[in-house]
């Protein structure tokens, strides 16, 4: 089955994450087929602006654990370092693309999901959509990205506790352009494409450019080449609640060990998280 659907309306290209049953998680086989949409559509002079959306109820929860195994080192320390090193090269060519993206969201917009939508130049988010980086919860680290749009205490509640937030508040920390309701989503984010699609492409393109300079200079380029590292090593790092996330998943299952990582701390919104973390 194909893993990312491309639909064309004008000059507009619509991509949609393809695996609602699984809500829309991301794997290599997703980036490989998401990555050479994009290209194509750089590549593509009718194309004026993208619109990256999830089929089904949600965008996008996250990497698929079930299939990652980021909870136990399969591969050699140096494979996975390569590995990604190419997949964060990937994901900023999203942020460095010389066309507009806009990320529609809505249901779960977790973990590696909320960090590719931000990776995104504008997001409208369905008034449902439930917003979260959750890795500190499965012994992972987050993307500091998030420091470059956020304040500093609010991304620190938002990465170090790894609770859910709705679109309201991610629309009052200025992380999305507009909230919407649910049936409106897709229909508003088309509307938004198209107002980009009618901006000049190369004042666009020049003007984009000059704004990433700006973050380059105030060291977002040190922290996408920090990160691959910096991930690895959590990875590698034994703690007790990583062990006994492993041993649960190795003897009762993924969900058993969801289940028993989320009843650590049932007061909070967590609790609604689906099956997936980066």
């Amino acid at each position: 089955m194909t893993r990312v659907l491309v639909t064309r309306r004008d000059q507009v290209t619509h991509l949609s994450l393809n695996r609602p049953e699984r809500l829309n998680v991301l794997d290599p086989a997703v980036y490989a087929e998401l990555f050479a949409a994009l290209d194509a559509a750089y590549a593509d002079p009718e194309v004026r602006a993208i619109v990256l959306s999830g089929a089904g109820e949600h965008f996008c929860a996250g990497f698929d654990l079930g299939a990652s195994d980021d909870m136990a080192v399969q591969e050699p320390v140096w494979a996975q370092w390569e590995g990604m090193t190419r997949q964060r090269a990937a994901m900023a060519t999203i942020g460095d693309s010389p066309k507009p993206i806009v990320a529609a969201v809505r249901g779960y917009c977790l973990g590696g999901g909320f960090e590719l939508a931000n990776y995104c130049d504008f997001i409208v988010a369905a008034e449902n959509t439930v917003f979260g980086e959750p890795e500190v919860r499965f012994s992972l680290v987050a993307h500091p990205r998030l420091l470059y749009f956020v304040p500093l205490r609010k991304a620190k509640e938002i990465q170090l506790l790894g609770e859910t937030f709705g679109a309201a508040d991610a629309e009052r920390l200025g992380l999305v352009n507009e909230v919407v309701p649910a049936e409106e989503l897709e229909d508003r984010a088309m509307a938004f494409a198209r107002r980009l699609s009618r901006v000049p492409a190369e004042t666009f393109r020049h003007t984009k450019t000059i704004m990433s300079r700006v973050l380059e200079m105030q060291g977002m380029g040190v922290v996408e080449s920090m990160i691959s590292s910096d991930f690895i090593v959590s990875k590698l790092t034994e703690t007790a609640d990583r062990a006994r996330f492993r041993e649960l998943r190795e003897t009762q299952g993924l969900r058993a060990a969801l289940a028993w990582s989320r009843s650590k701390d049932s007061a909070g919104p967590e609790a609604s998280q689906p099956s997936v973390t980066r």
